[in-house]
């Protein structure tokens, strides 16, 4: 139901409720989680109405914000330059998780704000969270996707940090605070090669994973890797030989003893059952599994597909998300050959690349270098840099990706999103839609399309459905791009959530 409160009244009254969270349970006031949609303005909550107060009633008190990534870092201290009072910013540390443990830091900070926690459930990073290695006597958790599958989270309200506030997708919906969308599962379909070759690795792995009975994936992974197994305190580790050597016996396998000949049965048993043989099996099973993740994300009929989107929506800004370096490389060559300067890709594995200066001229290396002259190669972080700001400021239209951006990444004027491929993650899925639902102030009322191309009849649809399982908003299943219709302006253009 619709609440008519601003966007902004929402966020004080969430800040609100952590600074007297002691009323939720937590140990203390100012311990606590803030859970809210992507889009919602976690970073400015915290700043603003956080930060910004703390510091002023408190001029010395040290705030440490913990990140897990260098991009998330950059874009934290974007946010202080433009939130936080000129004479607190010296107050504040904007620190990865990664360079404490790599640093073995320990220290102390008045308020911890750990952006992302539902990243830091890990055993390691978590040291960094519970008071272990940072001392704290404020806490603040940020998060879009709070509960893990394996009910880590709940270590966060072992230690007192409960969740304070709890802000729906629904409700940020119904009160306008993130864009309102529609999403299309757009159905690809192989060309005949393609699908004779997409058979041919699922018969490889069905093959091999068939050899490990009932539960084929589990036995296979316990073959490969082993499992350490804790009974009435006792903890037992299992190699994968171990599991090999026991799947082994269970089928007939047996060492021959000195002198002694086995029969024919025994020797064909032998030789299909092998602990040798079963762990190639494993092998193979996994290698097989591999490869038809690689061709499912990487399927040049969904490249082409992706790129028939863009072209039909050629007067949007559009964000193609995929889970393959290979696919955003690709996808942003084909579309800069077609139209040069309308694609830039971005992820942690960019290739050193010459760049453009305004006058549209190879930049070069200057007098004082060996290479004077010569044109200018650029390393990664430059040219990342270089990349989002081209796609942020309207420079180009198409921003490739390939994992890096899920999180974190703040752009308010995107209107297309393509989750061109996927894990069966619905945190991940939930993620990447939330980069393209940032309300324009200047057009809050207008919608955001998501396009979801999977192969059909695949594991990449499987993947798609697994993804969704939670979703509330209603998604429309089609078989054509001519099926998709958008106006960002449009009501008639949206499927009600």
């Amino acid at each position: 139901m619709q609440i008519d409160v601003s966007k902004s009244a929402r966020q004080e009254k969430g800040a609100g409720q952590w600074q007297h969270s002691d009323k939720f349970g937590s140990k203390a006031p100012g311990i606590g989680t803030m859970w809210y949609p992507t889009g919602m303005g976690k970073t400015f909550t915290a700043l603003n109405y956080i930060v910004n107060p703390l510091l002023d009633k408190r001029p010395t008190s040290i705030v440490i914000i913990l990140v897990h990534r260098d991009e998330l870092k950059k874009q934290w201290k974007d946010r202080i330059g433009k939130f936080v009072h000129r004479r607190h910013r010296s107050q504040i540390v904007v620190q990865t998780v990664q360079y404490y443990i790599k640093h073995q830091t320990r220290t102390k900070c008045d308020l911890l704000i750990v952006d992302e926690v539902h990243k830091f459930y890990g055993a390691d990073y978590f040291t960094y969270v519970n008071g272990d290695n940072i001392g704290w006597k404020y806490l603040l958790c940020l998060t879009a996707t709070y509960t893990d599958k394996d009910g880590r989270h709940k270590q966060l309200e072992d230690i007192g940090c409960h969740v304070t506030d709890h802000i729906t997708e629904q409700e940020a919906l119904d009160n306008g605070w993130i864009s309102k969308y529609i999403e299309y599962n757009l159905a690809v379909k192989m060309t005949n090669e393609e699908v004779i070759r997409y058979k041919e690795i699922c018969e490889f792995v069905d093959n091999n994973l068939s050899k490990f009975g009932k539960h084929s994936f589990d036995g296979a992974n316990k073959c490969l890797n082993g499992k350490t197994i804790e009974k009435d305190g006792i903890v037992k580790e299992y190699t994968g030989f171990d599991y090999c050597l026991m799947w082994a016996n269970a089928n007939g396998w047996r060492k021959p003893k000195f002198d002694e000949v086995l029969t024919e049965e025994q020797i064909s048993i032998n030789a299909m059952w092998n602990p040798n043989v079963i762990m190639g099996y494993a092998k193979n099973s996994f290698k097989g599994i591999r490869e038809r993740v690689k061709f499912t994300n990487e399927c040049l009929s969904k490249m082409n597909t992706v790129i028939d989107i863009i072209e039909k929506f050629k007067e949007y800004k559009i964000m193609s998300f995929s889970e393959s370096t290979t696919f955003a490389n690709r996808l942003s060559k084909k579309l800069n050959t077609k139209n040069p300067d309308s694609c830039v890709v971005f992820h942690s594995q960019l290739n050193s690349r010459p760049l453009k200066d305004d006058k549209g001229k190879y930049i070069l290396y200057g007098k004082t270098a060996k290479k004077a002259g010569e044109v200018k190669l650029f390393g990664l972080k430059t040219l990342k840099k270089v990349y989002i700001e081209k796609f942020v400021n309207n420079e180009v239209r198409v921003l490739s990706t390939a994992k890096v951006l899920d999180e974190g990444f703040d752009c308010e004027d995107i209107q297309v999103a393509i989750i061109s491929s996927r894990s069966r993650n619905y945190n991940q899925q939930k993620q990447r839609k939330g980069r393209a639902i940032r309300v324009l102030p200047e057009a809050p009322d207008d919608y955001v399309l998501i396009i979801n191309p999977f192969l059909e009849g695949t594991k990449d649809q499987e993947a798609l459905v697994a993804a969704q399982s939670k979703s509330t908003n209603n998604i429309t299943w089609v078989h054509s791009i001519d099926q998709i219709d958008f106006d960002p302006n449009s009501r008639n253009s949206f499927n009600d959530i």
